[in-house]
């Protein structure tokens, strides 16, 4: 779900659309909004990117036989950045794949839900795994710059643009999960959550 569609609106007067999602375009003007985002904090509304939540015990290693990345070792709250390829090396989508212990994250390209699932099915035969697309029932902001970690009471780690973190944190009076992936040199955290606790985090 985009935030345009909750009741707060999130205060912004243009839309534009991406990937199905009416998504604010600008709320003040570019230049401050970068200065923020680059000095300070940024938040961006990333619904439209797909999210998967894969269960069941193979799930990372069947990721690991069938992507570009080493995954099958990532331990619970660590996650990693790998490409899904077919068999001839063509490349499915770029997924960022996050361990919850009982469960993998998946987060996908805009659009490119289906096709990960219908690959991951595909091969899955023996495996123990199942895969949902939970891109509906959830919203994704990006928390982005020099405060991100600080505004969510965590410390910022220094980790590549290919590894990510995870854990769950409490903001305005829900839980969400914060995914720590770099956008080059400045700290960014994907918040996962529930529609309604995007309008409180926002």
């Amino acid at each position: 779900m985009a935030l345009q569609e909750s009741p707060l609106q999130t205060g912004a007067e243009i839309f534009v659309e991406r990937h199905g999602f009416q998504l604010p375009a600008v709320y003040s003007d570019f230049a401050s909004e970068y200065a923020a985002a680059t000095t300070g904090v940024g938040v961006h509304d990333a619904s439209y990117m797909g999210r998967l939540k894969a269960t069941g015990e193979d799930g990372l290693d069947l990721l690991n036989r069938m992507s570009t990345n080493k995954v099958v070792d990532l331990a619970s709250g660590e996650g990693a950045v790998t490409v899904l390829t077919t068999d001839r090396g063509r490349i499915i989508d770029v997924l960022g794949v996050v361990n919850q212990g009982d469960h993998v994250i998946l987060l996908t390209s805009p659009g490119r839900q289906q096709a990960v699932i219908d690959w991951l099915d595909k091969y899955t035969i023996m495996e123990d795994l199942v895969i949902e697309d939970v891109t509906a029932e959830t919203t994704m902001l990006a928390l982005i710059g020099p405060e991100a970690a600080g505004l969510l009471g965590l410390t910022s780690a220094q980790i590549s643009q290919h590894s990510l973190t995870s854990q769950s944190v409490e903001l305005a009076g829900s839980e969400v999960l914060a995914v720590q992936q770099p956008l080059g040199s400045l700290p960014r955290y994907w918040l996962i959550g529930t529609p309604d606790a995007a309008v409180g985090l926002w």
